[in-house]
């Protein structure tokens, strides 16, 4: 079972990393709409960070930011398919993967957490609704 703290950093280092891959694949989007949808999924997942880092601090912990080598790792990666593809299809196909990962592995620590507190719960979920909202966003630029 995961208490409350570890439900709390796993949200804000999904949200982090869904904030460092929209950064390092945005700058290669072409289409103004695509660009828009992207700023949308970053600013919601920059708020989702801050409300499970603000949760954190009110218990008294500390936010375990993603490592900064997996950090750097994820910027390559995206380099390399950028490379090889860098067509909107291709971007809105990475997030799509980048999402479905997501939700899998959030449905997958929900199942796992205590349910200690509904607004950590709450947070979890919204989480959830967002990747499933990023994915159907990305849908129309394939």
């Amino acid at each position: 079972m995961l208490n409350k703290n570890e439900m709390l950093t796993y949200i804000a280092q999904n949200a982090e990393m869904g904030c460092c891959g929209i950064a390092n694949i945005k700058n290669y989007a072409k289409d103004d709409e695509l660009k828009k949808a992207l700023r949308v999924q970053l600013i919601e997942y920059g708020r989702i960070y801050s409300n499970a880092n603000s949760m954190l601090r009110n218990n008294n912990e500390n936010v375990q930011r993603v490592n900064p080598m997996v950090r750097r790792l994820t910027k390559q990666v995206t380099k390399r398919h950028m490379d090889r593809d860098n067509s909107d299809s291709h971007i809105a196909q990475m997030m799509i993967n980048g999402n479905i990962k997501g939700v899998s592995k959030i449905v997958n620590r929900m199942r796992q957490y205590d349910k200690s507190d509904p607004k950590v719960e709450n947070l979890a979920k919204r989480l959830l609704e967002t990747e499933y909202n990023n994915i159907q966003s990305m849908t129309p630029f394939i």
